[in-house]
């Protein structure tokens, strides 16, 4: 349990905040974390916008035209590939922070120490 910025906006602004752990998230098995290997921002995309279509379409108290989503870092460029992708009529709004662009680089910062 925790109190972050997901759950101000829950209880004081009247959102509802999805947190989707699609294929390659941590903590369920190497099989799932592996179903991305080579395969990056393809099936996590895809998983993401599966699982928001279906509560969209399922929960009636969700404002279809008001579906956002975010990111930071991996998260970002999932956000961008999320709204970048092509006929999704399912954000309508999204937020990309520090997004993965260029994978050349990537956590070199980190690793080259």
């Amino acid at each position: 349990w925790k109190v972050d910025w997901n759950t101000y906006l829950a209880s004081n602004r009247d959102l509802i905040i999805a947190q989707i752990d699609g294929r390659g998230s941590a903590g369920q098995g190497y099989l799932m974390l592996h179903q991305v290997y080579h395969r990056l921002g393809t099936v996590e995309v895809a998983d993401q916008l599966e699982v928001t279509e279906y509560l969209r379409d399922n929960l009636h108290f969700i404002d279809k035209r008001r579906v956002a989503v975010w990111g930071w870092s991996y998260g970002g460029f999932v956000s961008a590939k999320l709204l970048s992708t092509p006929n999704q009529d399912v954000f309508h709004c999204g937020i990309s922070v520090a997004p993965v662009t260029s994978w050349r680089l990537y956590d070199s910062a980190y690793t080259e120490r």
